[in-house]
């Protein structure tokens, strides 16, 4: 859910920091409503483009934009017309607007055609960072008030480097991948750092205004004594609102970093499956006690076959209230091998995030993790070893292994350049003569499953 409040704080903040800076008295006039429009007409005209299958085309053409409205910050500062202010606000935030409805394209807030609890938090998150943005908009221009405009006009160039920057390296990227810019190693080196940083601008922008907040402080109203009722009390009142608008900045500041440095450092990271404990068989067979599943955990195994494969299998009981383990690969038909992670009473497909709810695991089909064959009489859950073998095509992951080489029954590594297919077994030899002698005669030394003779 959190990435539904960085995205919103990844495109929107620059506006919200950009329009504290302008002094006007009527701030929802002036600012807020041209703001709103702009940003509802982007995503409009964003929904045009996302129909056309054309929205790389029309990002160029938004960047641009912000680009303009950045140059012309400094103009707005000066020329403080209620039109010419209305404009920029409404055209700042239809350049800013485009870039989240860009960024979130891929990520509905809805998530079904029903209105479900899932889709309900995403809203929130989005409503949440909308209102932080708006009050950090009154806070911080409430906080700019006490500063020199020395110090605020050298602050807000800084903020207009930054952004110019960050809009400038993803309009040169775009520009490089429809060829229209040349693509130089320097140039693109430079553009991929800028736009890395780009992802950490929330919590930028938000130690910037902290460090403006408390160097606020040192220009707060002197306490005066009570000699005059009147001034003393506007006195306080005014250090007293200063204070409020400090805390409010620092805190909304606080917050809107925290969600977005959890998002990522935490939730932007893919789910990692669990080490899963190397077994061999015993006989030609693998069995589990049928009480380890009784935690309702996930219980993942892997048998490296001789080739190097490592075949990832988990056993997991399908329900709270009695015993029913069920074996299946930890891989995909349609996803691959990336695996599963239990989350309460559903599998979660790593690869996709569908959830499998748990009665299910064990049939074909859909994401569902890929069934094989295997016994459970009760006590024990008894899978053959030909069973797991079969799942070898569906992993990726090869790793070494010491086998033994059937003919002289040394132990060597599996990544030897002699190897022979028998009966669907990989068998590695030391050299090219043992494994001449094994392709001339096999069943003097293995018998069809793979079980090794006793050489006479």
């Amino acid at each position: 859910m959190s990435i539904f409040f960085y995205q919103v704080v990844l495109a929107l903040f620059p506006v919200g920091v950009i329009l504290a800076f302008l002094e006007h008295k009527n701030s929802v006039k002036n600012h807020l409503l041209p703001s709103l429009f702009g940003l509802c007409l982007s995503l409009f005209v964003f929904g045009l483009f996302k129909i056309s299958i054309n929205t790389d085309n029309g990002k160029i053409f938004f960047d641009i934009i912000c680009i303009i409205m950045l140059l012309l910050t400094p103009l707005c500062i000066k020329f403080k017309s209620s039109y010419f202010v209305n404009l920029f606000s409404f055209f700042l935030a239809f350049g800013y607007g485009y870039e989240y409805g860009f960024i979130s394209m891929n990520f509905p807030i809805f998530a079904g055609d029903l209105l479900d609890s899932l889709s309900l938090s995403n809203l929130f998150m989005v409503c949440f960072a909308s209102a932080l943005l708006v009050g950090i908009y009154f806070a911080f221009k409430s906080v700019l008030k006490a500063i020199p405009n020395a110090f605020k006009y050298a602050f807000l160039s800084i903020f207009v480097i930054l952004f110019l920057a960050s809009r400038v390296s993803f309009l040169a990227l775009s520009l490089m991948q429809e060829g229209i810019l040349q693509t130089y190693s320097n140039l693109l080196s430079i553009v991929a750092k800028i736009i890395y940083f780009d992802s950490f601008l929330p919590v930028i922008l938000s130690a910037f205004l902290m460090i403006i907040s408390f160097i606020s402080l040192a220009y707060l109203p002197r306490k005066i004594d009570r000699s005059n009722v009147v001034l003393y009390r506007i006195n306080v009142a005014q250090r007293i609102f200063s204070f409020k608008a400090v805390f409010y900045t620092v805190f909304l500041s606080v917050l809107i970093a925290f969600v977005s440095l959890f998002y990522i450092l935490v939730a932007s990271k893919p789910p990692q499956i669990s080490t899963p404990d190397i077994v061999e068989p015993v006989d030609g067979e693998f069995r589990f006690d049928a009480n380890l599943v009784r935690d309702n955990k996930l219980h993942r195994f892997a048998y490296i076959s001789d080739d190097g494969k490592e075949i990832r299998f988990f056993i997991v009981n399908r329900f709270k209230d009695k015993l029913a383990p069920v074996a299946v690969f930890d891989a995909c038909a349609i996803c691959g091998d990336m695996g599963y992670i239990k989350s309460g009473d559903n599998l979660i497909c790593i690869s996709c995030n569908v959830r499998i709810f748990l009665p299910s695991v064990g049939k074909p089909g859909g994401c569902n993790p890929i069934p094989f064959e295997y016994k459970f009489d009760g006590k024990e859950i008894k899978i053959s070893l030909e069973a797991i073998e079969k799942g070898s095509t569906f992993f990726s992951k090869v790793v070494r292994k010491v086998v033994t080489d059937p003919v002289s029954r040394n132990k060597i590594s599996n990544d030897s350049k002699f190897s022979y297919v028998y009966y669907g077994k990989t068998y590695f030899f030391q050299n090219e003569q043992n494994q001449a002698k094994f392709e001339q005669n096999p069943e003097i030394y293995t018998e069809t499953n793979g079980v090794l003779k006793e050489l006479k």
